[in-house]
C-alpha cells in the first residue's frame, strides 16, 4: 500500500451504515489524505446508487459500520505525487469502475470537461 502523500487527515461527511436496513447516517469521520497514486475530492454532488441500497439490505452487521457511495461529481482538491492526467482544479465524475475506460479517455481527450478519475489498483 502506498503512503499518505500529504500526511494530513481531513474531517468529512460521510453516509454510514451501523445497521442492516438503514437508515444511513451523515457523520464527520477522519480520512486520511490521497496516497501517491490517488485524489482528494471535493463532492459538489453524490448519490446512493441500487447497489449500495441492495447492500444495505444484505450486509452483515459483524463487519462494522461501512461509508456508503461511490458516485459522484466534484472537483479536484489535491494529488497524489504519482497521479497525472489531472489537476486540482479540474471537475471529475466519480465511479468505482468505467466498462469501458477506453471510450471514457477518448471523449475526454476530445474536449469533454470531464475526466474520468481512477484509483489504480495492484490487486
Amino acid at each position: 500500500m502506498d503512503q499518505c502523500s500529504d500526511g494530513q487527515l481531513y474531517t468529512i461527511q460521510a453516509a454510514i451504515l451501523c445497521k442492516r436496513g438503514g437508515p444511513l447516517n451523515i457523520e464527520s469521520v477522519e480520512m486520511e489524505g490521497p496516497r501517491d497514486d490517488e485524489v482528494l475530492v471535493r463532492l459538489v454532488a453524490s448519490g446512493i446508487c441500487r447497489t449500495d441500497i441492495d447492500f444495505c439490505d444484505n450486509w452483515d452487521e459483524t463487519d462494522g459500520a461501512v461509508v456508503l457511495g461511490h458516485e459522484g461529481a466534484g472537483v479536484i482538491e489535491r494529488i497524489g505525487k504519482r497521479v497525472r492526467g489531472v489537476k486540482p482544479g479540474d471537475h471529475v465524475v466519480l465511479s468505482y469502475k468505467f466498462r469501458d475506460i477506453n471510450r471514457a479517455i477518448a471523449d475526454a481527450k476530445r474536449g469533454d470537461t470531464i475526466k474520468p478519475v481512477l484509483r489504480i489498483s495492484k490487486e
